[in-house]
């Protein structure tokens, strides 16, 4: 829960005890666990992003991987497929000097007019892709190791800061910036959002 250390107008309620399933998970020198996705538009108006790979790694293979990437339409058109290539994974944090969590980064620049962008609710369409990562065994391609889809989608967006001049008697200062949200496109159109929080404590 977002709110469990508390802040100025919430209580600290950390969450506690088992809230999602268990489950035993075997591997075989290399688990991925998660993908994250870093989407960026070129100058050029062409997509590239940047998928940093997280993955587990048996203490016994330590070896290079095979790692090949895939991105697909929602309806399992193949758009780009990165051809799979050796890389050693980079130790972000060992346990105790057995199994740790390892990373790989593979930087993609898309070909022209590949995918179309993600806009906000309202103001165009939202379509989203299937990224799949594979990592196979150096010795033998064909020995699938792990492999891990996720669902991406294809926006751009801009925090603009703007200072606030204060008048105070005769001479101005900064009290400080004003900020939003802009969502880059060709159009170049700018999307405001505004919102309230609302905490609702409930007495027993």
């Amino acid at each position: 829960m977002q709110s469990s250390f508390g802040w100025a107008g919430a209580p600290a309620l950390p969450s506690c005890g088992i809230w999602r399933p268990l489950f035993l998970e075997a591997y075989d020198g290399a688990s991925i666990q998660y993908i994250r996705f870093l989407p960026h538009k070129t100058t050029n108006d062409r997509w590239k992003f940047v998928a940093d790979v997280f993955l587990e790694r048996s203490t016994r293979h330590r070896d290079p991987i095979l790692i090949g990437l895939q991105l697909f339409t929602t309806q399992g058109n193949m758009i780009f497929e990165r051809d799979k290539e050796e890389v050693m994974p980079t130790a972000v944090a060992a346990g105790d000097g057995n199994d740790g969590l390892w990373s790989v980064s593979l930087e993609v620049l898309l070909p022209p007019h590949s995918v179309s962008e993600w806009w906000p609710n309202g103001l165009g369409e939202q379509p989203l892709y299937r990224l799949l990562v594979s990592v196979s065994r150096r010795e033998d391609d064909s020995v699938l190791l792990s492999q891990k889809s996720v669902t991406v989608g294809f926006r751009s967006v801009l925090l603009v800061e703007q200072p606030i001049k204060e008048d105070t008697g005769g001479s101005s200062s900064m009290a400080g910036f004003s900020f939003f949200f802009k969502v880059i496109h060709e159009s170049t159109s700018t999307v405001r959002v505004q919102g309230a929080s609302e905490l609702q404590v409930k007495k027993n």
